[in-house]
């Protein structure tokens, strides 16, 4: 990782290196598509027009909370990028998940950075702060969850506790000193710890984020299933989780195969079948590929035609902070 942050933060090679990871990316999360158009297609001739079309809706706009979420964090304590230079950065890195290894997502986030001259350890920081307000939010959830399914009262005392030590793994302090942790590791300059506005309203967009890849997933189910707020919340946690999961195990590209396993754990706690639910994953994996693919392609489009702004200034200028 050290490497290609060195190798991303030179100006000379850059541009050629970063424009070769994209079309690597991209190419390869089309053949992706390719070969999961069978099954996709297979699942969603079940559905009408009308929810297909919704659940991919859902699904854009989980993505694009989620690059709000890391706006807020990468604008906080520096002169603002905004959301309109921000969005393109993460939509475009985050292609580079279904290659082997989170490294290619982070390298990919380095590269579009530089083209709006984000120092490199703000865009690792503000990436690296979001996603751990991802778990953290996921982990809500999930032991939020907990009491819907089990009759026994150990689940309510096991809700609170966790919940209690994942907010405060997102306090400012914590949080910004296990990133800055991570950049002495990866050799990079410190940047400001997070702010309590930009900690707590990332966390309230990932939260919405993971609500809206959860409906997505819901929608998908009423193929199978009659709709209910429990079954809501079930997909809404199923899909964190899974998510959460699949990104941990970051030498498996995009997750694959560890999420598809806890999303069909997820869903059987909500009494979809093994085989639908089997169904249900790879479909929705197909529509994240999908998505991805289609937003990439916006935010590439756009950040083309988008002119640098009077408040860009060199990536010298709006780096580091005060650790």
């Amino acid at each position: 990782m050290t490497r290609i942050v060195g190798l991303l933060s030179s100006s000379r090679s850059r541009t050629i290196a970063g424009n070769a990871l994209l079309a690597g990316v991209l190419g390869y999360a089309s053949f992706l598509l390719y070969t999961e158009y069978p099954r996709l297609s297979a699942t969603l001739s079940d559905l009408s027009p009308s929810l297909a079309v919704a659940s991919l809706a859902l699904l854009a706009a989980g993505s694009l909370l989620n690059a709000w979420a890391w706006q807020l964090l990468v604008d906080d304590g520096h002169r603002p990028i905004g959301l309109p230079a921000a969005a393109p950065v993460m939509l475009l890195g985050a292609v580079a998940k279904y290659l082997p290894g989170q490294v290619w997502s982070y390298a990919l986030q380095l590269s579009r950075g530089r083209r709006i001259n984000l120092a490199p350890q703000r865009v690792l920081a503000a990436s690296l702060e979001l996603f751990g307000i991802g778990v953290v939010a996921a982990l809500v959830l999930a032991v939020g969850y907990l009491p819907l399914v089990f009759s026994t009262p150990w689940p309510a005392v096991l809700v609170l506790a966790i919940c209690v030590l994942a907010l405060v793994a997102v306090l400012p302090d914590i949080l910004g000193w296990a990133v800055g942790l991570v950049l002495r590791l990866l050799r990079q300059p410190p940047v400001r710890r997070p702010g309590w506005s930009a900690a707590v309203g990332s966390l309230l967009l990932s939260l919405l984020s993971w609500c809206s890849l959860g409906g997505h997933l819901w929608l998908l189910v009423l193929a199978f299933r009659p709709a209910s707020v429990t079954g809501f919340l079930g997909c809404t946690t199923a899909m964190a989780v899974a998510v959460t999961f699949g990104d941990v195990l970051i030498f498996l590209p995009g997750g694959v195969g560890a999420r598809e396993t806890m999303l069909i754990a997820g869903l059987a706690l909500s009494g979809v079948g093994s085989t639908t639910a089997l169904a249900l994953a790879a479909a929705s994996r197909a529509l994240f590929v999908l998505n991805d693919l289609a937003l990439a392609a916006l935010a590439l489009g756009f950040e083309r035609l988008r002119r640098p702004a009077a408040h860009e200034v060199p990536a010298a200028r709006t780096g580091a902070g005060p650790g």
